[in-house]
Protein backbone atom coordinates (compact mmCIF):
# COMPACT_ATOMS: atom_id res chain seq x y z
CA UNK A 1 0.00 0.00 0.00
CA UNK A 2 1.10 3.45 -0.69
CA UNK A 3 0.85 5.92 2.10
CA UNK A 4 -1.18 8.32 0.01
CA UNK A 5 -4.09 8.86 2.31
CA UNK A 6 -7.52 8.59 0.79
CA UNK A 7 -9.05 9.23 -2.46
CA UNK A 8 -7.76 7.22 -5.24
CA UNK A 9 -4.38 6.15 -6.14
CA UNK A 10 -1.46 7.99 -7.80
CA UNK A 11 0.47 10.95 -6.66
CA UNK A 12 -1.42 13.41 -8.83
CA UNK A 13 -2.68 16.14 -6.52
CA UNK A 14 -5.96 16.97 -8.28
CA UNK A 15 -7.03 13.31 -8.31
CA UNK A 16 -6.26 12.97 -4.62
CA UNK A 17 -8.92 15.49 -3.66
CA UNK A 18 -12.22 14.04 -2.50
CA UNK A 19 -14.99 14.65 -5.02
CA UNK A 20 -17.85 14.88 -2.52
CA UNK A 21 -16.44 17.83 -0.65
CA UNK A 22 -17.66 21.15 -2.11
CA UNK A 23 -14.67 23.15 -0.87
CA UNK A 24 -12.35 20.60 -2.43
CA UNK A 25 -13.95 21.00 -5.87
CA UNK A 26 -13.52 24.77 -5.66
CA UNK A 27 -9.87 24.24 -4.73
CA UNK A 28 -9.47 21.83 -7.64
CA UNK A 29 -10.88 24.39 -10.10
CA UNK A 30 -8.60 27.05 -8.66
CA UNK A 31 -5.59 24.72 -8.95
CA UNK A 32 -6.35 23.94 -12.60
CA UNK A 33 -6.78 27.62 -13.40
CA UNK A 34 -3.47 28.48 -11.71
CA UNK A 35 -1.70 25.71 -13.63
CA UNK A 36 -2.99 27.13 -16.91
CA UNK A 37 -1.85 30.62 -15.93
CA UNK A 38 1.58 29.40 -14.86
CA UNK A 39 2.14 27.79 -18.25
CA UNK A 40 1.30 31.08 -19.96
CA UNK A 41 3.91 33.07 -18.06
CA UNK A 42 6.72 30.50 -18.25
CA UNK A 43 9.44 31.78 -20.56
CA UNK A 44 12.05 29.04 -20.42
CA UNK A 45 12.01 25.32 -19.74
CA UNK A 46 10.53 23.47 -16.77
CA UNK A 47 13.06 24.61 -14.21
CA UNK A 48 13.24 28.25 -15.26
CA UNK A 49 11.78 31.24 -13.51
CA UNK A 50 8.32 32.34 -14.47
CA UNK A 51 8.01 35.95 -15.52
CA UNK A 52 5.67 37.86 -17.71
CA UNK A 53 7.05 38.66 -21.09
CA UNK A 54 7.92 42.34 -21.28
CA UNK A 55 6.87 44.40 -24.25
CA UNK A 56 9.65 45.45 -26.55
CA UNK A 57 10.79 49.06 -26.62
CA UNK A 58 9.00 49.88 -29.87
CA UNK A 59 6.30 52.49 -29.55
CA UNK A 60 2.98 51.61 -31.20
CA UNK A 61 3.06 54.34 -33.86
CA UNK A 62 6.61 53.57 -35.00
CA UNK A 63 5.61 50.65 -37.20
CA UNK A 64 2.88 52.74 -38.83
CA UNK A 65 5.40 55.52 -39.52
CA UNK A 66 7.81 53.06 -41.12
CA UNK A 67 5.07 51.65 -43.35
CA UNK A 68 3.99 55.15 -44.33
CA UNK A 69 7.54 56.18 -45.20
CA UNK A 70 7.92 53.04 -47.34
CA UNK A 71 4.74 53.89 -49.27
CA UNK A 72 5.90 57.49 -49.76
CA UNK A 73 9.22 56.27 -51.10
CA UNK A 74 7.49 53.87 -53.50
CA UNK A 75 5.24 56.65 -54.84
CA UNK A 76 8.32 58.73 -55.71
CA UNK A 77 7.07 61.82 -53.92
CA UNK A 78 9.32 64.85 -53.81
CA UNK A 79 9.27 67.44 -51.04
CA UNK A 80 7.97 70.93 -51.77
CA UNK A 81 10.03 73.37 -49.64
CA UNK A 82 9.26 76.73 -48.04
CA UNK A 83 5.58 76.35 -47.23
CA UNK A 84 4.57 78.39 -44.20
CA UNK A 85 0.89 77.52 -43.96
CA UNK A 86 -1.75 75.36 -45.62
CA UNK A 87 -5.46 76.14 -45.35
CA UNK A 88 -8.07 73.49 -46.15
CA UNK A 89 -11.59 74.86 -46.57
CA UNK A 90 -14.43 72.56 -45.54
CA UNK A 91 -18.04 72.72 -46.72
CA UNK A 92 -19.39 73.66 -43.28
CA UNK A 93 -17.46 76.95 -43.20
CA UNK A 94 -14.55 75.80 -41.08
CA UNK A 95 -10.92 76.00 -42.10
CA UNK A 96 -8.15 73.59 -41.14
CA UNK A 97 -4.89 75.51 -40.82
CA UNK A 98 -1.59 73.63 -40.84
CA UNK A 99 1.35 75.75 -39.66
CA UNK A 100 4.80 74.87 -41.08
CA UNK A 101 3.73 71.59 -42.69
CA UNK A 102 5.85 69.13 -44.61
CA UNK A 103 4.36 68.70 -48.07
CA UNK A 104 5.41 65.98 -50.48
CA UNK A 105 3.92 65.64 -53.94
CA UNK A 106 3.96 63.77 -57.21
CA UNK A 107 2.19 66.28 -59.42
CA UNK A 108 1.96 64.01 -62.46
CA UNK A 109 0.13 61.38 -60.39
CA UNK A 110 -1.94 64.04 -58.59
CA UNK A 111 -0.76 62.67 -55.22
CA UNK A 112 0.00 64.83 -52.20
CA UNK A 113 1.11 63.94 -48.67
CA UNK A 114 0.69 66.53 -45.93
CA UNK A 115 2.37 65.83 -42.59
CA UNK A 116 3.17 67.84 -39.52
CA UNK A 117 1.58 68.96 -36.29
CA UNK A 118 -2.15 68.82 -35.66
CA UNK A 119 -4.18 71.45 -37.52
CA UNK A 120 -6.06 74.31 -35.93
CA UNK A 121 -9.75 74.38 -36.76
CA UNK A 122 -11.15 77.89 -37.16
CA UNK A 123 -14.23 79.55 -38.61
CA UNK A 124 -13.95 81.33 -41.95
CA UNK A 125 -15.01 84.61 -40.29
CA UNK A 126 -11.81 84.57 -38.21
CA UNK A 127 -9.68 84.40 -41.35
CA UNK A 128 -11.37 87.21 -43.31
CA UNK A 129 -8.94 89.78 -41.84
CA UNK A 130 -6.07 88.05 -43.62
CA UNK A 131 -5.92 89.23 -47.24
CA UNK A 132 -4.00 86.13 -48.34
CA UNK A 133 -6.87 83.86 -47.33
CA UNK A 134 -9.33 85.69 -49.59
CA UNK A 135 -7.14 84.97 -52.60
CA UNK A 136 -7.18 81.26 -51.72
CA UNK A 137 -10.96 81.02 -51.75
CA UNK A 138 -12.50 79.48 -54.81
CA UNK A 139 -15.90 79.86 -56.47
CA UNK A 140 -17.37 77.15 -54.25
CA UNK A 141 -16.95 79.45 -51.24
CA UNK A 142 -18.51 82.49 -52.95
CA UNK A 143 -21.99 81.81 -51.55
CA UNK A 144 -20.59 81.41 -48.07
CA UNK A 145 -18.70 84.72 -48.33
CA UNK A 146 -21.84 86.54 -49.56
CA UNK A 147 -23.75 85.17 -46.58
CA UNK A 148 -21.02 86.41 -44.22
CA UNK A 149 -21.07 89.86 -45.82
CA UNK A 150 -24.85 90.10 -45.32
CA UNK A 151 -24.45 89.14 -41.67
CA UNK A 152 -21.74 91.76 -41.20
CA UNK A 153 -23.84 94.49 -42.84
CA UNK A 154 -26.84 93.71 -40.61
CA UNK A 155 -24.59 93.81 -37.56
CA UNK A 156 -23.26 97.23 -38.64
CA UNK A 157 -26.79 98.58 -39.05
CA UNK A 158 -27.69 97.34 -35.60
CA UNK A 159 -24.57 98.85 -34.03
CA UNK A 160 -25.10 102.23 -35.80
CA UNK A 161 -28.44 102.75 -34.10
CA UNK A 162 -28.22 105.28 -31.27
CA UNK A 163 -30.22 104.17 -28.28
CA UNK A 164 -33.10 106.39 -27.23
CA UNK A 165 -32.58 108.02 -23.85
CA UNK A 166 -35.72 108.69 -21.85
CA UNK A 167 -36.33 112.26 -20.75
CA UNK A 168 -34.51 112.51 -17.50
CA UNK A 169 -32.78 115.18 -15.56
CA UNK A 170 -29.21 113.93 -15.31
CA UNK A 171 -28.15 116.79 -13.05
CA UNK A 172 -30.80 115.89 -10.48
CA UNK A 173 -29.72 112.26 -10.49
CA UNK A 174 -26.07 113.27 -10.08
CA UNK A 175 -26.82 115.57 -7.14
CA UNK A 176 -28.89 112.84 -5.49
CA UNK A 177 -26.03 110.40 -5.81
CA UNK A 178 -23.60 112.96 -4.36
CA UNK A 179 -25.95 113.66 -1.43
CA UNK A 180 -26.32 109.95 -0.58
CA UNK A 181 -22.54 109.41 -0.64
CA UNK A 182 -21.96 112.49 1.53
CA UNK A 183 -24.58 111.42 4.09
CA UNK A 184 -23.21 107.88 4.33
CA UNK A 185 -19.70 109.18 5.03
Amino acid sequence: MSGGGGGGGGGDAPDAIAVGNEAATVNRERLLRLQRLSEQVRMGGKGSMRRKKKATGVRPGATDDKKLQAVIKRLALSQIPQIDEINMFKDDGTVLTFALPKLQANISANTYVLSGSAPQQRRLEELLDDVGVLSQLGPENLAHIQQLMQQLSTQEKQSDDVPQVPDADFEAVATQAADTTASSA
